[in-house]
């Protein structure tokens, strides 16, 4: 069986390498999928973009493999049921919302209330444990984190994980880590995890990291001695003087144009005033008319309301 967790998917541009994960599930996986929670990066409201992709990639997966996702935090809404539970109507593929047993594995979709949620489990009864919890001890960067909402494992109990993108180990629990990066500057190694049937690691299985790096810089010619790859993302600070804001349209085209050459993506570039206290930076990213475009498909704005947006913005821009 090949654990994996925390895909995150959206159908933003940007996120595009995410969708990668289902070619690498596919060609190492054996019989059984498990997806420990957090499909999606958000809880609801999703494109019809995103869901006929993730129905097609499911689909496909499915056709050679049991493919079984746990509920996460963010395939939870505040209010009504996940919105993922309709993939339980695809074949071979389930969503647990539920605590869940089979056999010997008992599956654990995420819980603000563990404690009291999980009061009834005999856990004596399984050998393997399956969840998307945070546990206290596990660490993001220097934090370290707590939740005094857990309940005790039994000594037999191997448990994986997912919710904590860093690969660790806290305890009797493993946290299977991410598949690839989520936020700016993640440096995890991004993993699957392949598991015997006692539901002891197999083999881990490495996955070629696509760096999002922020690159802090002065001066245009610091880009060429960056170690970044093609396929990489940048954010690009630049510090300038006040003095030198006339020529920062020429410094974005030369920063553009590194990007171009050397196959780098960037998501956005900064322009950081040097000794001027009262100034916010400002990202100088997309056009503003395709970020309020995108604002309203991503939320659902209906297309009267989003005409009216764009006037007022037109007229604010000129």
């Amino acid at each position: 069986m090949i654990l994996s967790a925390d895909l995150h998917l959206t159908d933003k541009a940007q996120d595009e390498y995410r969708w990668a994960v289902f070619e690498r599930l596919r060609v190492h996986a054996d019989g059984q999928v498990f997806i420990l929670g957090d499909l999606a990066d958000r809880a609801d409201r999703h494109s019809s973009r995103l869901v006929n992709r993730l129905i097609d990639e499911l689909t496909a997966l499915a056709r050679e493999h049991t493919v079984t996702i746990l509920c996460g935090n963010h395939d939870r809404p505040l209010l009504g049921p996940p919105y993922f539970s309709f993939l339980n109507q695809l074949k071979g593929v389930s969503f647990i919302t539920q605590p869940e047993g089979r056999g010997d594995l008992l599956l654990l979709p995420y819980s603000p209330d563990p404690r009291t949620e999980w009061a009834e489990i005999d856990f004596t009864a399984y050998r393997g444990v399956f969840m998307h919890q945070t546990v206290s001890g596990a660490t993001v960067g220097d934090r370290v984190l707590e939740n005094d909402r857990m309940v005790a494992f039994a000594a037999g109990n191997r448990v994986y994980s997912g919710d904590i993108h860093v690969p660790q180990q806290v305890g009797p629990v493993t946290y299977v880590g991410a598949p690839h990066p989520i936020k700016f500057n993640d440096g995890y190694r991004t993993r699957f995890l392949i598991l015997d049937q006692h539901y002891e690691i197999e083999r881990e299985v490495t996955l070629r990291r696509m760096r999002k790096r922020i690159l802090e810089i002065s001066d245009i010619s610091q880009l060429e001695f960056t170690p970044i790859a093609p396929g990489d993302q940048a954010r690009i600070r630049f510090t300038l003087s006040a003095a030198e804001m006339a020529r920062w349209p020429a410094m974005q085209t030369s920063i553009a144009l590194w990007a171009q050459d050397h196959g780098v993506q960037l998501a956005s570039v900064e322009a950081i005033i040097e000794n001027a206290p009262n100034y916010t930076p400002y990202t100088f990213d997309s056009d503003p008319k395709e970020i309020l475009k995108s604002y309203c498909q991503a939320e659902g704005i209906g297309a009267e309301l989003y005409q009216a947006a764009l006037a007022l913005l037109q007229s604010h821009l000129e």
